[in-house]
């Protein structure tokens, strides 16, 4: 299946970081490599962390020298772990709760998919998505005015567990290495919600990329800044894999430099 380096993209939220760090160290199939990529927190993280021994050595602790926002944060622990050799980037804000058979659960549905996401559920209410997706019709187009806003609703569109066409990035989302090969990293030069649109556009246009995945058992995450994009009928939501979110943006302040 390859080798997984897991990122997680942190700003002011050292708490919800430990507890993000607690749910993907306790993965029934771990990972080889943690990249913790900080905003230049001010909130004392790296003390945090030191007290409670969550920088092991499997894991490399990268503090930016200003807040770069989402995208640039994702950028550079992409960026990371591509030149490191990994096959898969495992990617999520710091709010992020996986179950614990996520990743192992993603990674089963590896033999013909390229970019596997969970699906994102309400830490207060698992059967709520924390983020509504659109409707897919076969092919790819959306159905106009329509979104799926629960777990039964998604699993109800869903064939042998994987929902075609949409998923939210990036809480959860596993992407192949061949993904940043073809179209790049998330653009550093954009902020959160920005630079997720223009990375799934980019999927759409030139990656066939296939399937994201969600949960059979649901991982939580205190949302931060993921959204659910198009990417061309090419991402693909697994029902039975999940994270959880509350979809809370206060983390970050959305800008465009």
């Amino acid at each position: 299946m390859g080798s997984v380096a897991a990122v997680i993209v942190t700003f002011n939220r050292k708490h919800l970081l430990g507890k993000c760090l607690e749910a993907v160290r306790a993965q029934t199939r771990p990972y080889e490599r943690l990249f913790i990529i900080d905003n230049a927190s001010t909130d004392g993280t790296p003390e945090f962390l030191a007290a409670q021994g969550l920088v092991d050595p499997s894991t490399e602790y990268v503090r930016m020298p200003v807040n770069s926002g989402s995208a640039g944060g994702f950028h550079e622990g992409m960026r990371r772990a591509y030149e490191a050799g990994f096959e898969w980037l495992w990617l999520m804000d710091d709010d992020g709760c996986p179950a614990p058979d996520c990743l192992e659960r993603l990674l089963s549905f590896s033999t013909n998919l390229d970019v596997i996401g969970p699906a994102v559920v309400r830490p207060d209410d698992p059967t709520r998505l924390t983020w509504k997706l659109r409707s897919v019709r076969p092919g790819g187009r959306f159905r106009t005015w329509r979104s799926i806003t629960s777990l039964a609703d998604l699993r109800s569109q869903a064939a042998a567990e994987v929902y075609e066409g949409i998923a939210a990035l990036f809480n959860g989302v596993l992407i192949r290495r061949q993904v940043p090969e073809a179209i790049g990293f998330v653009l550093a030069d954009l902020f959160s919600s920005s630079g997720v649109t223009k990375t799934n556009t980019s999927c759409a246009a030139r990656q066939p990329v296939s399937g994201l995945v969600s949960p059979s058992t649901p991982s939580t995450t205190t949302p931060t800044s993921s959204h659910g994009i198009p990417a061309g009928g090419s991402s693909t939501t697994c029902i039975e894999t999940r994270c959880t979110s509350t979809g809370d943006m206060d983390g970050w302040r959305c800008r465009h430099r």
